[in-house]
């Protein structure tokens, strides 16, 4: 059977199709609910989807009848998503990540039920968020899939683990007995961006992908730490003014700051809540995270770091679609 997967970001969205059980088509389109977002509806998402469907279905010689059902998941049961659909509270697992999940007939673009995978957040349902206490609470979209990808895999420590998860949000996410138990979010990526992209830093950032080095990650944080973010960051663009460092060595001192912001953080949860934590995984290829790996190893010396880029060559994303494929096609049976 053919089944389409579909991995809905913030900004980037990829697709996949599954043909019994295995993965044979890939495709990636710029497109995610930062569009929905800023053109106040989810037009532009929804054709984005849609075109990404058509590719996989196209290239590889088949017809919408041929396609057992379209799986979706990430930010596309957010606000600005397909639909608004809330969140599932933890511990989550592959079973009730597939037990909840909804089916959502789409009419405008797929005219087709699709099926969406929900979030999670780390408070009971019926919870009263206010202002008292919405400092201690969070929530993913898309990051829970990666996890029950993760656990499918021979790369799951045995003890208590926290995934580190960097994308336009940096997600903390808690491991135990086998479940996504809590989470942390911090607001990275998306900031990140617009540094680089939206200020006078524009032209003083390298902009494509740079690697990172532990002289250049450990002063930004070093920045942070001593004069906070502010300045830290006036520190990157002062670089500039004086005609020292390289664009790419400003960028690694950014990225120390954005980084060590979160790490610390981190290291401050793991002291006083996620106190059995046994080691750290970090998600993820692109050259930037390394900032994480090397941060860590410095804020936690004791505790293993691994940075993992793929599960036996798939996604994350995927290998937790291909487990909850499994249960699916074991309820039909």
């Amino acid at each position: 059977m053919n089944y389409i997967y579909i991995n809905c970001g913030t900004t980037t969205s990829r697709g996949y199709l599954v043909r019994d059980g295995k993965p044979s088509g890939y495709v990636s389109k710029v497109v995610g609910t930062k569009d929905s977002s800023l053109s106040g509806g989810n037009d532009i998402l929804l054709a984005g989807l849609r075109e990404i469907y058509d590719v996989l279905i196209d290239r590889n010689g088949l017809f919408e009848r041929d396609i057992e059902s379209v799986w979706i998941s990430g930010m596309a049961t957010s606000p600005f998503g397909i639909t608004e659909i809330p969140h599932m509270t933890m511990p989550v697992n592959a079973q009730k990540m597939y037990d909840e999940s909804v089916t959502f007939y789409e009419e405008s673009y797929f005219d087709r039920e699709l099926r969406l995978l929900r979030g999670v957040k780390n408070v009971p349902d019926g919870t009263v968020v206010d202002l008292e206490n919405i400092e201690y609470i969070s929530s993913i979209r898309g990051e829970e899939i990666d996890i029950v990808g993760l656990l499918s895999s021979n790369y799951t420590p045995e003890g208590p683990f926290v995934v580190v998860a960097p994308s336009s949000h940096t997600q903390f996410c808690y491991v135990k007995d086998g479940a996504l138990t809590d989470i942390l979010s911090s607001f990275t990526g998306e900031l990140r961006y617009a540094l680089s992209r939206d200020t006078m830093l524009y032209g003083e950032q390298e902009h494509g992908d740079v690697a990172m080095t532990e002289q250049f990650v450990r002063k930004g944080c070093e920045y942070l730490r001593k004069y906070g973010f502010c300045r830290a960051v006036q520190i990157v663009h002062g670089a500039n003014t004086f005609g020292i460092l390289s664009k790419a060595e400003r960028t690694q001192i950014l990225n120390g700051i954005i980084t060590g912001s979160v790490t610390d953080l981190l290291a401050q949860h793991i002291s006083k809540k996620w106190t059995d934590v046994e080691e750290i995984v970090i998600f993820g290829g692109k050259p930037y995270i390394e900032a994480y790996q090397i941060l860590l190893k410095d804020t936690l010396p004791s505790m293993p770091v691994r940075l993992i880029t793929d599960i036996n060559g798939n996604s994350f994303a995927l290998s937790g679609f291909l487990e909850l494929l499994k249960i699916e096609e074991n309820a039909a049976h």
